[in-house]
């Protein structure tokens, strides 16, 4: 499994996850998330306990930066920065039972770690991405133009005149402007 974001915060200092999978009052899940320290972390969670690989690099905020967390196997998760710095994490975790997707939220028995900032384009493959899949997306490319057979959900998102957050597929509002500083994507979202 992949997940693959663009992502700008407004803060550092909390953890905030960018998205994740879960099980409905439960605690398994896989997280890519946003450290209180500025470093990204892919992050498996099962029978209470929390494995992550954690990138090094440190994010500022308003910048914005491109995330990904790719899950191998049970044995394997690996985190990349922008399509480089690939971080491997190989302790054994086995998390199941998904029946939650969040964007911007941890999947728990409650909800919390609520992104501060800016998503755009969160995407999840229910494959694991290569080394140069993931240089394609942090170049820019559109999540549908890699391997768009395993492209589970790609969630264009823009803030409508009304200030609410919505998947551009149910687009209704036709007065959207959209910010000069958004990513830059290579094809159609």
């Amino acid at each position: 499994m992949t997940f693959a974001c663009w992502f700008n915060t407004d803060v550092i200092g909390a953890n905030q996850v960018i998205q994740s999978i879960g099980v409905n009052g439960g605690t398994e899940r896989l997280v890519l998330l946003l450290s209180s320290t500025g470093g990204i972390v892919a992050q498996s969670f099962a029978a209470g306990v929390a494995v992550t690989a954690a990138h090094l690099t440190v994010c500022s905020s308003g910048t914005w930066y491109h995330a990904c967390a790719v899950f191998s196997s049970t044995t394997s998760r690996s985190i990349y920065l922008n399509g480089t710095g690939k971080v491997t994490d190989t302790t054994a975790s086995n998390p199941s039972g998904f029946d939650r997707t969040n964007i911007g939220i941890r999947w728990s028995t409650t909800r919390g770690l609520f992104f501060d900032g800016l998503l755009f384009a969160p995407s999840i493959w229910n494959v694991a991405l290569t080394d140069a899949e993931v240089v394609s997306l942090a170049a820019g490319f559109s999540p549908k133009q890699v391997r768009p057979a395993s492209l589970v959900r790609c969630a264009p998102l823009y803030v409508n005149s009304t200030n609410r957050l919505v998947l551009t597929g149910t687009q209704t509002d036709n007065a959207i402007t959209y910010s000069d500083n958004n990513p830059r994507i290579i094809g159609m979202i």
